[in-house]
């Protein structure tokens, strides 16, 4: 009987009964390969998401800072500078 460092005794029934390291090994490597990989999708999936989020309130802000300028100008009166404000904010 051989003890590793780790106090793990290993023996040949051990592997016997396991039928060798390498059996117990992909048993154990399967599962968490699948649990890395749908870790790594779910953040994936967040990071677009808040990337999408960012990007779509930015241009919200660029389109309301331009019907602004539009509004400062003279190009445009009141009632359309509300109209435009209220559409792209809602």
């Amino acid at each position: 009987m051989v003890t590793s460092g780790l106090g793990i005794v290993a023996s040949s029934a051990f592997f016997a009964a396991s039928g060798s390291a390498w059996t117990l090994a992909s048993i154990l490597a399967i599962p968490v390969a699948f649990a890395a990989a749908a870790l790594w999708a779910t953040s994936e999936r967040a990071r677009r998401r808040q990337t999408v989020q960012v990007s779509h309130k930015r241009s919200t802000d660029i389109a309301v800072h331009i019907v602004t300028e539009r509004y400062a100008r003279g190009e445009i009166d009141a009632n359309e500078y509300q109209r435009l404000i209220v559409g792209l904010t809602s």
